[in-house]
């Protein structure tokens, strides 16, 4: 693994034009290099402007070629090695099984969300034919409420009340 300092812009590697920074070794205080050099407004905007540009591209594309995407960042991550590794180590101070744990853990969720966007169910595409028999109902009394359960705890603590559903039904 080879590192630059380099933003990548448009596919090309180029120097940023702004202060430059090292990432700073922990356990030494040493800085590491190479030094990267920040984005200058002008650089922002010509990243923002090209991604703007290649997302109808990318919108057009299948659900497989996105799931494939996908799972080709999860084999790059990977074929980084122990270069990674050890990288992340020394940026960061923490264990070896940290560190491996946390690469596996994106290349999961990499994997997780291939298959999902394979799947296609993330759309909620629904059918829903129209019901040609279907006839407004009489809208109920304030004695409805009265037959519903009293409120109840929902998720994480909210109140809600199973009285707002009677009154739909």
């Amino acid at each position: 693994m080879t590192l630059s300092g380099d933003l990548l812009i448009g596919g090309a590697n180029v120097r940023g034009s702004a202060a430059a920074f090292c990432a700073i070794n922990p356990a030494t205080g040493n800085p590491m290099e190479p030094s990267f050099a920040g984005a200058t407004k002008e650089q922002v905007e010509e990243a923002a402007s090209l991604a703007w540009d290649a997302f109808p591209i990318y919108k057009d594309t299948s659900l497989d070629d996105r799931a494939r995407f996908l799972e080709a960042i999860a084999e790059g991550i990977l074929a980084l090695g122990d270069d990674l590794v050890l990288r992340a180590i020394d940026e960061t101070g923490l264990p070896r099984g940290r560190i491996e744990g946390e690469r596996a853990r994106t290349v999961g969720q990499l994997r997780l969300f291939a298959k999902e966007v394979r799947d296609g169910r993330f759309q909620e595409l629904r059918f829903d034919p129209a019901d040609t028999e279907r006839r407004p109902v009489a809208k109920p009394g304030p004695s409805a409420a009265k037959r519903c359960p009293r409120p109840c705890r929902g998720v994480r603590g909210i109140e809600f009340s199973p009285r707002l559903l009677c009154r739909w039904r």
